[in-house]
């Protein structure tokens, strides 16, 4: 109960996220798995990372470059996909 009204209180007082806030996160948020699973898959076949190694290598990187987990992750995933793109292509 208490953690309604503190919720109610804060969502008032603007300081808490709205309904429709919640509710993108929430519909994001399998989109943001997805891409969090492919960047680990990146560092563990590019890196030997383990994936607890993986998750933890994005979350210190998105803290030290203050971004999401998920852009840090885009990011990986992305790069990688441009060298390894790079790197098929014949002179």
């Amino acid at each position: 109960m208490f953690a309604s009204q503190a919720s109610s209180l804060l969502a008032d007082a603007g300081l808490g996220p709205t309904v429709d806030q919640v509710a993108q996160r929430l519909r994001a948020a399998p989109g943001a798995r997805e891409v969090i699973a492919q960047a680990q898959g990146v560092l563990i076949a590019h890196q030997g990372f383990s994936p607890e190694a993986a998750y933890s290598y994005l979350r210190h990187t998105a803290r030290q470059s203050a971004v999401t987990v998920r852009d840090r992750a885009t990011a990986i995933v992305a790069e990688a996909l441009h060298t390894d793109l790079i790197g098929q292509v014949e002179p």
